[in-house]
């Protein structure tokens, strides 16, 4: 109910403006302001006064609908009833009937106008608190009479309300204690503040079309705040007017309100005038500065800042994203490409939120797809949030391995969720740290199964896009969430921005054995020195000299053994010839088997085989060629080194024109270390290692030197001598039988391997140790190195050159390359892209991505220069900034002297003004002050702010406006800027006799008056109001109608009949629209009404405090100085002195005790609704 006497209402409701224009006009306004706005012909606060102007318009439109929470059983009534029960069980004292009838006496003479009678009876409530002991109350009761004696009506109200207070605490009644209290305070409040108003999203769709957007979030009435749904709801978000400084955008957010145990869906509407950022960039120069970077680590960083500054552009730009990225970049190339997403929000609650989001493209040439999860909050606690990003950044897998990474997506879907949900309810560091830590490791799995996916090599070309689609999808299904796809065409516009690129060259160390010491020479400290001179016995068995020779192989034994070979092969040929002769004719298979057995009864099968001091034999090699080096000294003490060589080169011809000697390989492979394959060819890492470890223990057991096989071609070659019998053979050119092939060994034995290495069951050959690599190509010195191998450069990187194993040779090592190719550094460019989403919004983004060698960290230093706060609140909180400097400098004198000129150059329109300064000072100033709260809240900074107090009076008015620095309860406690306003306006004589004449439209003359359907619910669910109602209309018989004209001299303004009684409440209609017959008549003089009413809006309206809602009701009513009993005593006894001058006229007369009761309980009911909320 309004807080005015009841003929102020009347005059209100008789008072009313001009047709309204229509929505369209209005809106046309606004925007003509909007261009005075920014051509500075208007300020901000005016700018705003038209927007007030139309938003009430387009809530007209839109039919607005008002929505009241009811409560049947609120908490004070329960505190009432409760206090009611105990009031039963309590001893009263005898005289608390006396002293209440003392004050009940008191009261109706005051009524009556009676101070000295209602003084004496003051007194004797005094004498009687005295006589029972009750100081204090009678100390207020004294003053209460000072009060009146001195006509301070004010004071004595003041003191009776304490009066209730002390005397209730010294006789000992119960009462609400301060807990109680503050429940029935905040019970009030949510009963009598929660009145919300808002409109249908028919009425949306019909006045401006489809909506922008559905979401899922919407504001709880009930509750005070934003709750999830299950199913989305459409949402309004449109630019009406798109300026140079300005932005006007309409907003229409659901909301829901629980009456009655039912659920109602409305759309609270706004109009928001947007301060658009300036553009202190130009693209062009922001793309050249990139470009002329050289160092990734700073292109990293510049590229956050230009990031940031463009998608700020672009977000106030985004209804024309397609056109503002073509103005942007004209030079970009231009691709659209068809993708398909899904976002699926994983924890939530009024302050944050963290989603999954998933995108596959579906045209690409290369196709691609990315899933990654965001997290973003409102307020301090959650800044962390955002940094999220961090972990989902881009990495480089070498060797992906995608089917470890598919058995481990599930568990780390898993732990993302469920890590998610934990910090989303407790944002603590070490739950952001739990999250951080699993969203990267899934990071880490998103790029193995990306690249996986997009290769087409063995293995990976069994692992497809639908499968990595199918497993996330999946894995995230499984750890609870539910994964709707849709799809969307986004248009991409790309520049580049770098292109370096390197060459690579495939280098590694390789050794060969070239040199061939002669046959009368050994290998030395990398030397070929003579074996002459030793002390060689023949046939035992033994190197003797240590020259790598032993018996017929050393060339102290060559005349012997040469003598010896002699004599035999002169006695095999005198006894071949004696068969020959004696068998006659044989065949030539039978002359083959001679000369095998003659050639097995050859001096050298008497001689024991010399041990093998040295060497490896390759696994690959059989056990024919495995058993040459046994027989090579028996070969050369034969006589046979010349015919070996000689069938050495002519096998070494085919197989290297530089090598003299037949080759046993010695294999090379990748280290185990995780180097690349371009570079562990170099001999880095674990390879298989040749190892004869049984000849080298002297047992000449060739099986126990048995080596798995290896084909690697770049392996050190050893030269051997290979005897006869596995050669052609010298006289008829046959070929030697073929041998057998060695048996794959069993196990890998711990002696086979060198320093830094170990014997690896389950690959059957020695590798690296973990943490070691053999990159100098030395198999034998063992894994020198502690680095992964990145490839050699000159020789000097190599091993050193040394003698063989056998010592017959020498091994040289050397830098070689096989291949070069041009690798990726660092590919940069600027990718910004528009789309359209089903629903029709319009979204844009800026990004610089890129791929390279260089760019590893890249993306890292990037979202470490990010500033997150730079977000949605540091936006919100630089609006609001810009809001504050406007409203600082536009809410001086100059404003208010244009504000109440309105009402001067406008008269028919004061009602429009009357609300515009209120309405101002809540949707405007209030919000503005409510905006930076809450963006200081969720970003960290801090808003300088200069308070602003200012006052300012005429004929039509008066505002008192100041603002507070006060803590503020929803943002625990944080020190906000908060505004308080006191104001009165009242029209002139002449304006206000013109308005009355006038009178409303017809179509609102039969509508009628009274108050809103909400606010009958509200009064009839408030006791003190009904009561008083009763009283009233028991005065006329069980319904009160009055009729209320208001005269000039003889001529009627205008008149009602109002209707008072418990089924109307308060109704009235125009006395010539009326067929009501009124129990009475009053008639009320224009001059006096006037003068009455002027006068007391100011004690009613002036001095009531308007604030912020965040306030609380303590603070407001200190700062409060409303109507008090005094003035209410003062205004009916204004109506007596109207009675008696003839002012105020009562037909018929017989009512006037009537009449005067009824105002003054009429008087006093809006005073009660006042007190519970207006």
């Amino acid at each position: 109910m309004s807080n005015r006497i009841i003929i102020l209402i009347v005059l209100t409701l008789l008072m009313t403006s001009a047709a309204s224009a229509t929505l369209q006009e209005s809106l046309e306004t606004l925007k003509e302001k909007v261009s005075d706005y920014e051509q500075g012909e208007i300020n901000y606060l005016q700018l705003q006064i038209y927007a007030i102007e139309t938003r009430n318009e387009m809530n007209k439109e839109l039919g607005l609908n008002a929505y009241t929470i009811q409560d049947e059983d609120s908490e004070e009534e329960q505190l009432l009833d409760e206090t009611e029960e105990e009031m039963e069980e309590v001893d009263i004292p005898d005289y608390l009937d006396e002293l209440e009838s003392h004050f009940e006496k008191v009261e109706e003479l005051f009524e009556k106008g009676d101070d000295k009678k209602a003084e004496k009876e003051l007194m004797a409530a005094e004498e009687l608190l005295k006589k029972n002991g009750k100081t204090k109350s009678a100390e207020l009761v004294r003053k209460m009479i000072d009060a009146s004696q001195q006509k301070d009506y004010s004071k004595m109200m003041k003191y009776a309300g304490e009066l209730e207070r002390i005397v209730t605490e010294e006789i000992g009644l119960p009462e609400f204690d301060e807990k109680d209290k503050d429940k029935s305070n905040e019970s009030r409040k949510e009963k009598f503040s929660k009145r919300f108003e808002g409109v249908s999203s028919e009425a949306l769709k019909r006045v401006f079309g489809e909506p922008t957007r559905l979401t899922d979030w919407l504001w709880n009435a009930n509750e005070e705040k934003s709750e999830r749904t299950d199913s989305k709801l459409p949402e309004w978000e449109k630019t009406i007017h798109d300026g140079e400084k300005i932005k006007l955008v309409l907003r229409a957010h659901p909301n829901v309100i629980t009456i009655n145990g039912e659920r109602t869906t409305f759309y609270w509407t706004n109009l928001e005038v947007r301060f658009k950022r300036k553009i202190s960039f130009e693209p062009s120069q922001i793309i050249s500065n990139l470009k002329s970077l050289s160092d990734i680590k700073e292109l990293a960083g510049e590229s956050a800042s230009a990031e940031q500054q463009l998608n700020q552009y672009l977000q106030d730009n985004r209804e024309q994203c397609f056109e503002t990225l073509k103005e942007l970049f004209p030079e970009a190339n231009i691709r659209e490409e068809e993708q398909e997403r899904a976002d699926v929000t994983i924890a939530s609650n009024e302050k944050a939120e963290m989603r999954l989001n998933m995108n596959r493209c579906l045209n690409c040439e290369q196709t691609w797809l990315w899933f990654g999860v965001n997290a973003w909050g409102n307020t301090k606690e959650y800044d962390d949030a955002r940094k999220i990003e961090g972990a989902n950044t881009p990495r480089m897998i070498q060797e992906p391995d995608y089917e470890s990474a598919r058995q481990k997506l599930p568990r780390i879907a898993r732990e993302v969720v469920n890590t998610g949900k934990e910090y989303i309810e407790t944002p603590t560091e070490a739950k952001f740290n739990n999250l951080f830590m699993a969203v990267d490791e899934m990071a880490i799995i998103r790029e193995e199964l990306q690249q996986s996916a997009s290769r087409n090599d063995s293995p990976y070309d069994k692992y497809t896009f639908d499968d990595f689609d199918s497993d996330v999808t999946n894995a995230f299904e499984n750890a609870g969430l539910e994964i709707k796809k849709y799809r969307v065409v986004q248009t991409k516009y790309q520049v580049q921005i770098r292109n370096e690129t390197e060459e690579k060259q495939n280098r590694f160390c390789r050794g060969e054995e070239k040199t061939q010491c002669s046959q009368e020479e050994y290998c030395s400290e990398a030397q070929c020195k003579s074996a002459l001179g030793g002390r060689e016995i023949c046939e035992n068995g033994e190197d003797d000299d240590d020259d790598g020779r032993w018996d017929c192989g050393d060339p102290d034994c060559y005349s012997e053994c040469r003598e010896n070979r002699d004599r035999d092969r002169e006695e095999r040929d005198e006894k071949q010839k004696v068969e020959e002769q004696s068998t006659g004719q044989q065949s030539e298979q039978q002359v083959q088997e001679t000369r095998k057995e003659a050639q097995q009864e050859s001096p050298s099968t008497n001689t024991e085989s010399p041990p093998i001091t040295g060497g490896a034999i390759a696994g690959q090699k059989t056990l024919g060629q495995a058993l040459l080096r046994m027989i090579t000294g028996a070969a050369i003490g034969l006589g046979l080194v010349e015919e070996t060589q000689s069938n050495n080169s002519q096998q070494s011809n085919e197989q290297s024109s530089n090598e003299q000697s037949s080759t046993i390989q010695q294999p090379q492979t990748q280290s185990s270390g995780g180097g690349s394959s371009n570079e562990s060819i170099s001999g880095g890492g674990s390879g298989q290692q040749n190892i004869d470890a049984g000849l080298q223990n002297g047992t000449g057991d060739a099986k126990n030197n048995q080596q798995p096989k290896n084909n690697n071609q770049n392996s050190e070659q050893r030269d051997i001598f290979v005897p006869e019998e596995f050669n052609e053979d010298f006289n008829n050119n046959q070929k030697a039988p073929e041998p057998k092939e060695w048996e794959q060994p069993q196990e890998c034995r711990q002696e086979w391997c060198k320093a830094n290495q170990e014997c690896r069951p389950e690959r059957q050959w020695c590798e690296c140790t973990q943490g070691y690599y053999d990159c100098d190509g030395d198999w034998i010195n063992g894994c020198e190195s502690t680095q992964q191998c990145k490839g050699c450069q000159t020789d000097a990187d190599c091993a050193p050159t040394r003698c063989s194993e056998d010592k017959q040779r020498i091994t040289t090592f050397q830098c070689v390359q096989e291949g070069s190719w041009r690798e990726d550094k660092a590919v940069v460019f600027l990718e910004s892209s528009c789309e359209k989403t089903p629903s029709g919004e319009i979204n844009g983004w800026v990004n610089v991505n890129g791929w390279g060698t260089a760019m590893q960290d890249f993306y890292k230093i990037k979202e470490g220069k990010k500033e997150y706060k730079d977000g949605w609140c540091l936006q919100q909180l630089e609006n609001a900034q810009k809001q504050r400097k406007e409203i600082e400098n536009t809410f001086n004198k100059e404003f208010l002297q244009w504000y109440f000129q309105q009402f001067r150059e406008h008269p028919e329109e004061f009602e429009k003004y009357e609300r515009g300064i209120s309405e101002l000072f809540h949707t405007t100033i209030t919000q503005n002050a409510d905006e930076i709260a809450r963006a200081e809240a969720c970003s960290g900074e801090k808003v300088e702010v200069t308070p602003i107090t200012i006052g300012y009076e005429d004929e039509y008015g008066k505002i008192d406006y100041w603002e507070e620095q006060l803590p503020r309860p929803d943002l625990d406690n944080q020190i906000v800027i908060t505004p308080f306003m006191k104001r009165w306006f009242y029209p002139t004589r002449e304006t206000m006799k013109f308005m009355i004449k006038k009178g409303p439209p017809p179509e609102e003359r039969e509508k009628g008056f009274g108050p809103p359907p909400q606010e009958i619910r509200e009064m009839r669910r408030l006791k003190p109001v009904m009561d008083t109602i009763r009283k009233i209309s028991e005065r006329f018989d069980g319904s009160a109608d009055i009729a209320i004209t208001i005269n000039d001299g003889e001529e009627i303004l205008n008149g009602m009949v109002l209707t008072i009684s418990p089924k109307e409440l308060v109704r009235g209609q125009f006395i010539n629209d009326s067929t009501i017959t009124p129990d009475v008549t009053v008639t009320l003089d224009y001059n006096f009404l006037y003068d009455l009413i002027s006068t007391n809006v100011q004690k009613f309206e002036g001095q009531r405090v308007e604030t912020a809602w965040w306030v609380e009701e303590q603070v407001r009513e200190e700062r409060d100085e409303g109507p008090g009993a005094g003035t209410i005593i003062k205004i009916i006894l204004r109506i007596i002195e109207g009675v008696v001058t003839g002012d105020v006229k009562i037909t018929p007369v017989s009512r006037y005790d009537d009449v005067l009761l009824s105002a003054k309980d009429i008087v006093s009911l809006m005073m009660k609704a006042q007190a519970f909320g207006e």
